[in-house]
């Protein structure tokens, strides 16, 4: 933005300084006082940029009107056919921006803070009356939730929620970019309150002295704010903000907010802090568009006083302009004698500027007070090479106005199916009423006729009776490119996978969402923390403390070797992978299959660790079992890099078998005792009393009186032996062939022999 000619002058020995740098405690920042050709060079130069940009980005300014009316379902003013509007783009829009603000704030704390070490800090207990802060040692522990509390307090008294919410609705809307800035912008407000005095020096009575007024902060002072995208501008032909030559936002500022900063000095028209406004220059900031004559006897406030009466409200298109320039000052060094010696630089500043645009004036000058200009973009989905990106609403506005068309369409339809056509027979008496004004058809108008064929009702056709089919198919288009899932195409008994897996789908375009603004919302709030450690002295928060397990207001400080050497600070609101919620959601997964495991692998170790088993059986069972932890080790893979460690190798479950002892060898049986012979007789006819008799006395049964009764064998001779063979008859076992038979107790060995058995 500099002439090189121009800054190459600005190393020659015999040039002067160009400007002065005052610091200004007061406002927290230094401020710069140039020389006057350098006020018109930076007046004249930026002006002329700001206009050249504003005419380049004109064509991404409408397109970004057009997707939020496309949004607002707005249709053309000036075609009142046109003006009904099917909200496809808000219904799906809307669901996306629930989905993504509720993943955000879901997560608590907005911001997790980790210790780097275990050691104790000192944190202040109190504050005393000269300002010094009494300290007492503290955990880490404890002191890393106390800032978790310190930082949850400062951004819900802002609105953290509402801050996501209208990010996200813009971004769906159509503007990409859309900017948050952080900004240090202190203010406060006056109160009264009692002033006591103490009557005497020893004792505690104290008296009212009458109220006294008292400013006291009004709000936060670093505050995290969503900038309009239509507010912002650079070159066209830049991508970064950092490294743009220069960026402008627009902030426009009434009347009286002019007054009250001309007043208390913060607008000086880049002057010393002890220089006072020069008239022409306050007239023509309030009256930019009249030439306004310079009157040396009145003064500029009461022309401001002039304004403030009749106009608070007038707004001036003021910019907030950030660029780099280079400087030349000259600066005051120690020597090796003690004296100061002076040394000229040259140096590129990084500037902030007040430039009222239409008046082409610079309204204050100072040195950037942060680390880098506050501003960071959101994109969805970032154009190749342009400093702008695409929208779901830009995406979704061909196909509502192609539905709306439709829908026109077969309105027009429906209106034409009620409009009816009279005939009515030239020359007759209807035909004749007809013809008079007062003949014009109305409701309840009575019609004279000599025929009832005379006049006759004809309704009109539509062409199309009904476009239900194009708009549906075009909804369902429009909800594919929003990755939206259409419910009433999904039968009643779907499978749960197969309506899980449409649900996950239904999330892609949220979830692209969200991944896009993570990586911004983390950079602000490190940009945050690092201009509240730089602005904070300390201040006390609601905290609940780790000892009583109560809600306690503690006094903190936040220094920034808080967050540069001793803490760790992780964005949880952004629902990163890698967050503590995250994290604890995937432990909560991995230890129910962690569960599920070893309840299968115990089953298959004990099968294995079976002696007993035969070892055709226990081979399968080890495969299986290797298989199992396999596979186990790949799940935990993905969670843990050291997954090796926990997982059964084939090695050492076959170690394991191979230290288990044999099956000892069971004890031979003890002898049995011996037991009467169990045996069952079926007599088929009568036997003499002598078989009888040996056949209970080998049995082992004792006769009684329920002794069979000595019958006579028919056949068979008196005290002698049957005369057939198989005298135990057909149908006992004696008479069964190949059995032998029973000789009398004192006969001699074989006289039934083979001839009893048949």
């Amino acid at each position: 933005m500099v002439d090189p000619a121009r800054l190459r002058d600005l190393f020659d020995a015999d040039q002067d300084d160009t400007a002065e740098i005052i610091e200004d405690p007061e406002y927290g920042y230094d401020r710069v006082v140039p020389r006057a050709d350098v006020i018109a060079e930076i007046e004249e130069t930026f002006c002329a940029a700001i206009a050249d940009a504003e005419r380049a980005w004109a064509e991404d300014r409408k397109k970004m009107m057009k997707n939020e009316a496309a949004y607002e379902g707005k249709g053309d003013p000036e075609d009142v056919l046109n003006m009904i509007t099917i909200p496809v783009a808000k219904q799906i829009i809307n669901q996306q921006t629930a989905w993504v603000a509720n993943q955000i704030l879901n997560q608590h704390p907005v911001i997790t803070v980790k210790p780097l070490d275990d050691s104790s800090y000192q944190m202040p207990s109190s504050v005393n009356n000269d300002g010094s802060m009494i300290t007492k040692p503290v955990k880490s522990v404890d002191a890393g939730k106390l800032y978790e509390a310190f930082l949850e307090y400062k951004l819900g008294r802002q609105d953290f929620g509402q801050l996501i919410d209208d990010t996200v609705y813009a971004l769906g809307a159509g503007e990409n970019p859309t900017f948050w800035k952080v900004e240090y912008e202190p203010r406060t407000t006056m109160i009264k309150r009692r002033r006591y005095a103490k009557l005497t020096g020893t004792d505690n009575v104290v008296k009212i002295l009458g109220p006294e007024d008292i400013a006291i902060p009004d709000g936060e002072a670093v505050k995290i704010k969503h900038i309009f995208s239509g507010n912002c501008l650079m070159p066209i032909d830049q991508h970064d903000i950092q490294r743009s030559p220069w960026f402008s936002e627009k902030t426009p500022m009434s009347t009286l907010d002019m007054w009250k900063d001309i007043k208390d000095g913060k607008i000086n028209f880049a002057l010393g802090p002890d220089a006072e406004p020069p008239l022409s220059s306050v007239a023509a900031v309030l009256d930019c568009e009249t030439n306004v004559a310079e009157d040396e006897t009145s003064r500029w406030l009461g022309l401001i006083d002039q304004h403030v009466t009749s106009e608070p409200d007038r707004m001036h298109d003021v910019r907030t302009l950030w660029f780099y320039y280079p400087l030349r000052r000259t600066v005051r060094v120690g020597g090796e004698d003690g004296k100061s010696n002076s040394l000229q630089l040259v140096e590129i500043r990084s500037l902030c500027a007040k430039l009222h645009y239409p008046a082409q004036k610079l309204l204050a000058l100072y040195v950037n007070p942060y680390p880098d200009r506050p501003y960071e973009p959101f994109f969805i989905r970032k154009r190749p090479h342009r400093f702008s990106g695409t929208s779901p609403s830009e995406d979704l506005a061909p196909f509502q106005r192609l539905i709306s068309q439709i829908l026109h369409v077969q309105l027009q339809n429906a209106v034409q199916l009620n409009v009816k056509v009279f005939l009515v027979r030239k020359g007759s008496s209807t035909w004749r009423y007809l013809q008079k004004p007062e003949g014009k058809l109305r409701p309840g108008l009575i019609i004279e006729y000599d025929d009832p064929q005379d006049i006759k009702a004809e309704q009109l056709g539509a062409p199309v009776q009904s476009m239900y089919s194009e708009i549906n198919y075009l909804t369902s288009q429009a909800q594919r490119l929003a990755v939206e899932p259409d419910y009433s195409q999904i039968p009643n008994r779907l499978p749960a996978a197969t309506f899980a897996q449409n649900e996950t789908q239904a999330k892609t375009q949220p979830q692209f969402i969200l991944r896009a603004i993570r990586r911004p919302i983390a950079r602000t709030i490190e940009r945050y923390l690092k201009i509240v450690a730089q602005y904070h002295n300390y201040e006390s928060v609601p905290f609940v403390d780790p000892e009583t397990n109560q809600r306690v207001s503690r006094l903190i400080s936040f220094p920034p070797e808080v967050f540069e050497q001793h803490f760790a600070f992780e964005v949880t609101a952004t629902g990163d992978e890698d967050s503590v919620g995250a994290r604890v959601e995937r432990g909560a997964m991995l230890l129910k299959e962690t569960n599920v495991e070893n309840e299968a692998a115990l089953k298959l170790l004990a099968l294995i660790m079976d002696p007993h088993m035969p070892a055709e059986t226990k081979e399968p069972a080890v495969k299986m079992l290797v298989r199992l932890e396999t596979l186990y080790g790949d799940i935990l893979g993905a969670v843990r890099p050291d997954s090796g460690k926990f997982v059964m190798s084939e090695q050492f479950i076959r170690d394991v078998m191979s230290r288990v002892p044999p099956a000892p060898t069971p004890p031979p049986p003890p002898p049995a005792e011996p037991q009467p012979p169990k045996i069952n007789i079926a007599l088929s006819g009568q036997l003499p009393p002598e078989i009888v008799a040996a056949i209970v006395a080998m049995a082992g049964i004792q006769g009684g009186q329920n002794a069979a009764p000595e019958l006579p064998l028919p056949g068979a001779q008196p005290g002698g032996a049957p005369l057939l063979p198989g005298a135990g008859g057909p149908g006992g076992p004696l008479g069964e062939p190949g059995n032998p038979g029973m000789a009398e107790p004192n006969a001699p060995p074989g006289a039934l022999g083979p001839q009893a058995g048949g």
